[in-house]
């Protein structure tokens, strides 16, 4: 619930045994916002040494008559934000483009945070952008705190150029995003002169 607002719906989910070294089926199916959703993960666990092993993962999310995710790849965890994985696959729109996904997963380190890589690549639709989770999650959590300081932009950097995108009631097109340290200073927000006020 959001508010007065039903957000998820109708759940329903099916597991099957979580052993080491056998394959774990997992199928949700819920009501997002109004909307048919479906979740079907497949994965192989294991131990190996301290770290938990995910292969041959599987994963297609499905939203009725809009939109199908469907990816393929292997992970591993090994405890806090030591973590990685790797998955690739397609994201098609029902009745109308395809487009190639890659998501990949590096851990942290003494220089770096936990960070997701994105690349989507199809018709009118680019993006390669660099995620760091645990800093995207504590930036989403603000959002709904009243009391929390004034919102700035989402931590990440990369850039994005999308035809049309449709989130929350909103359709905007030709959208194009440039974020991080590498992004050129609009001619408003430059420095001054090192000789500015002599």
């Amino acid at each position: 619930m959001r508010g007065n607002e039903v957000l998820l719906d109708n759940v329903s989910i099916r597991a099957g045994n979580l052993v080491s070294g056998q394959p774990f089926p997992l199928s949700v199916n819920a009501v997002v916002a109004g909307k048919p959703w479906r979740l079907q993960l497949s994965a192989t666990p294991r131990i190996e040494g301290n770290a938990l092993q995910l292969d041959h993962i599987n994963l297609q999310l499905t939203q009725q008559d809009a939109v199908t995710l469907a990816l393929d790849g292997r992970a591993h965890w090994h405890g806090a934000a030591d973590a990685a994985a790797s998955l690739t696959g397609k994201l098609q729109r029902t009745g109308g483009d395809q487009y190639d996904l890659s998501l990949a997963l590096t851990p942290a380190n003494q220089d770096n945070p936990l960070l997701l890589a994105l690349k989507l690549d199809g018709p009118g639709n680019h993006a390669d952008l660099r995620l760091p989770p645990m800093a995207l999650a504590r930036w989403w959590d603000q959002l709904s705190n009243p009391q929390a300081p004034q919102l700035g932009v989402p931590p990440g950097s990369g850039h994005a150029e999308l035809d049309s995108i449709d989130a929350g009631g909103v359709h905007v097109e030709g959208l194009t995003l440039l974020a991080g340290d590498n992004v050129p200073a609009t001619a408003s927000s430059s420095a001054a002169p090192a000789n500015a006020g002599k």
